[in-house]
């Protein structure tokens, strides 16, 4: 990837995972889509962040 992207510490442990299954392709391309081009799966992503966020509370 050129560019670096800021992950949250909650997110680590995913975007690491994701990285090592990137490495399984010969080819992949990754493009930054900006959120007003893509609310349904920026909604999306932002309701599984609160869930899983709301998960670790429970625990706590």
């Amino acid at each position: 990837m050129k560019d670096v992207w800021k992950v949250g510490r909650e997110l680590l442990p995913w975007y690491k995972k994701a990285k090592a299954l990137m490495n399984g392709f010969r080819f992949i391309e990754m493009r930054k889509i900006p959120r007003s081009q893509n609310r349904v799966a920026h909604r999306a992503a932002k309701a599984a962040y609160y869930e899983a966020r709301l998960g670790q509370l429970k625990k706590e």
